[in-house]
């Protein structure tokens, strides 16, 4: 398993939410294991809309996500967080735009709110 993330740049979690509590079901041991076997350079990422992180139905998404992003930090692990089509109205549409939204690195030119909309 520790050879697998020593050829792993990055993972990413797009939009991430149930319809019940448990999203991240990931200790801190094991986010201190995945620090401890991952590259110097790997990055965790964790993208997310409205639709997720802010459904009044659902406000545990948005807790948990910030949950987690802490609980990776604490283990040693580089965390970016990204968050499209702020301020606009949640939809479904919305959550499947951003699998096109998405920046796969820090250098990523090709993703972001330019795409939001574009499975509507």
């Amino acid at each position: 398993e520790a050879g697998f993330w020593t050829r792993c740049v990055a993972m990413h979690f797009v939009d991430a939410g149930l319809a019940r509590p448990g999203s991240f079901p990931v200790a801190v041991g094991h986010l201190k294991a995945l620090a401890s076997s991952a590259r110097e350079d790997f990055m965790l990422w964790v993208h997310g809309t409205p639709r997720q992180l802010q459904d009044e139905s659902r406000p545990f998404v948005g807790e948990e996500t910030d949950a987690f992003a802490q609980r990776c930090r604490e283990a040693g692990l580089r965390i970016e967080r990204r968050n499209y089509a702020e301020g606009l109205v949640p939809s479904l549409d919305m959550h499947f735009d951003s699998l096109r939204c998405f920046c796969t690195s820090v250098e990523d030119t090709d993703g972001g709110d330019k795409h939001c909309g574009f499975f509507s």
